[in-house]
C-alpha cells in the first residue's frame, strides 16, 4: 500500500503567511508527489514545500511566471486535482488488486488495441512515458507474468509488448474497483453541466501538448 500522503509545510516562507503564494500553499493541502512548477533556474521567489515523509515540492508564484489572474487560479487547481487523484487511484489499486497505477496504465493501453500488443516505443508514446521508463516497467511486469515481450514478426529489430492471459485477467479483476473510485472521486464532484466543457477543455489542452510538447 502507498504511504499516506505527506502534509505540506512551507520551508522558506516565515513571516509571509498573508501573501498570495502562502494562500496557494495552504490550498495545496496534502500531496504525494514531486512537482516542479518553476522550471530550471527561473523565478527566484519559488519556495520549497517539504512533506513529513521528506518529499519536496517546488511551487512558484504564478504571477511571477507571467500568468494572469484566471490562469493563476486554474493552474494550481489542476495541480491539486492531478496530485491527489493520482495518489487515490494508486492507493486503491494497490490495496484492492495488488498493482500500481503504472501497472494499470500499461494493462489498459494494451487491452484497448487489437491483438493486445504494441511496439514498446509506440506504447510509451501513447501512455506519455519515456521509452526507458516503459522498458523498466515492462520488465517488472514480465517478472509477475502480466505482460511479455518479443521481437516483432514484421521487423525483428522492434520489440513488442503484449498482454498475457494473466495480465488480461488481472485487468478485468481490477477494472470495476478502479472505475468506482474514478466515478466517486471525479465524476461525483463534477456538476453535469460542466462535464461537456471540461471534456472539450482537456481535449484541447492535450492536443496542444501533442502539437507543441517534446516529441518522442
Amino acid at each position: 500500500m502507498s504511504p499516506a500522503p505527506a502534509r505540506a509545510s512551507c520551508a522558506r516562507c516565515a513571516g509571509r503567511t498573508s501573501s498570495p503564494i502562502a494562500e496557494r500553499i495552504r490550498a495545496l493541502g496534502e500531496v504525494d508527489a514531486v512537482f516542479d512548477a518553476a522550471g530550471a533556474g527561473v523565478l527566484p521567489d519559488a519556495i520549497e514545500l517539504t512533506g513529513d515523509a521528506g518529499r519536496v515540492i517546488t511551487l512558484s508564484d504564478p504571477a511571477a511566471a507571467g500568468l494572469g489572474a484566471d490562469e493563476s487560479r486554474a493552474w494550481p487547481a489542476y495541480v491539486r486535482v492531478q496530485l491527489r487523484l493520482t495518489y487515490e487511484l494508486n492507493r486503491q489499486l494497490q490495496a484492492d488488486s495488488g498493482m500500481s497505477l503504472a501497472d494499470y496504465d500499461v494493462l489498459t493501453a494494451l487491452g484497448n488495441v487489437p491483438g493486445h500488443r504494441m511496439p514498446i516505443t509506440a506504447l510509451a508514446a501513447q501512455i506519455g512515458w519515456e521509452r526507458s521508463r516503459l522498458s523498466h516497467q515492462a520488465r517488472r511486469m514480465t517478472e509477475r507474468g502480466l505482460v511479455a515481450t518479443e521481437p516483432s514478426t514484421a521487423d525483428r529489430r522492434v520489440t513488442e509488448v503484449f498482454l498475457t492471459e494473466e495480465g488480461w485477467a488481472a485487468l478485468e479483476a481490477a477494472a470495476p474497483g478502479h472505475v468506482e473510485v474514478v466515478r466517486r472521486l471525479f465524476f461525483d464532484g463534477l456538476p453535469d453541466h460542466l462535464l461537456g466543457p471540461l471534456t472539450e477543455a482537456l481535449e484541447a489542452v492535450h492536443g496542444n501538448i501533442l502539437d507543441k510538447g517534446t516529441s518522442r
